[in-house]
């Protein structure tokens, strides 16, 4: 596999500190799936679609399981290596440009990067910590926006990935729904069209309810009678006071 890659041109370790980075994620934050743990091979720094393309042709020659990888801010176990492999590190494919509707980018390109003018619809609580495109796309579903604009998959014009047989293929309309969240399974995305969200001055809100009860009631009222509300969060008064200090409970809310 090793020879045959270098054949490649494509770029990739074996460095043990660099697998083992690569193959863990923020799953460890969960109680119930912290005890899932894999390491991978090696790891594959594609730049290119056609290097993605010759990977996979690798990957099914060897008979190697393949895991794309976008920031590691997934916390569901989508980019452990549990049967080893090779892991696709997508973050050196960050070609975009964009349009007055729409943003095209490559799945390497982050939320809200230096210089980034992409105005999302939706984007990830936890976009501070340097989160995808690409990997928001294929392992999550929502975030911040999604109380007015829905799910990720229903911001994509179109979707360009390679499928597990090493073939480029282009998804549009309803059919994008093929690659979201599938954490890579049926295929690695390589650009995806999303469709931009409007400029407003949307004005932060703190509303304080007696009781959980009332508190979902409003959001339900809120979702039925279609208030123009961008985003909603449900905040427990509860939260330790020096939570902002501990780098967990900051990942887990999201800041």
């Amino acid at each position: 596999m090793l020879k045959k890659l270098m054949k490649t041109g494509v770029s990739f370790s074996t460095d043990p500190e660099v697998v083992a980075e690569k193959s863990s994620d923020l799953t460890r934050m969960s109680p119930e799936l912290s005890h899932l743990s894999g390491k991978a091979d090696l790891v594959a720094f594609p730049k290119s679609e056609e290097d993605v393309v010759k990977v996979v042709e690798v990957a099914l020659e060897e008979h190697v399981p393949l895991v794309p990888r976008g920031a590691g801010r997934n916390n569901i176990g989508g980019v452990i290596p549990m049967k080893g492999g090779i892991i696709l590190d997508m973050g050196g494919m960050t070609y975009h440009h964009e349009d007055e509707k729409r943003f095209m980018t490559q799945p390497g390109v982050k939320y809200f990067d230096e210089g980034m003018t992409f105005n999302a619809r939706i984007y990830p609580s936890t976009f501070r910590d340097g989160v995808t495109i690409g990997g928001n796309f294929e392992g999550g579903c929502g975030g911040i926006g999604a109380f007015r604009y829905n799910r990720v998959w229903w911001q994509a014009e179109s979707v360009r990935m390679v499928n597990p047989k090493g073939k480029v293929v282009s998804l549009t309309a309803d059919d994008v729904k093929v690659a979201a969240h599938a954490e890579g399974t049926t295929g690695i995305v390589t650009e995806i069209s999303l469709l931009k969200k409007e400029w407003a001055n949307d004005v932060p809100v703190t509303l304080k309810f007696e009781s959980i009860d009332d508190a979902v009631k409003f959001s339900l009222d809120a979702y039925d009678e279609y208030y123009p509300i961008y985003h909603m969060t449900l905040r427990s008064p509860r939260l330790p006071p020096r939570w902002r200090e501990r780098p967990e409970l900051r990942r887990a809310v999201g800041l």
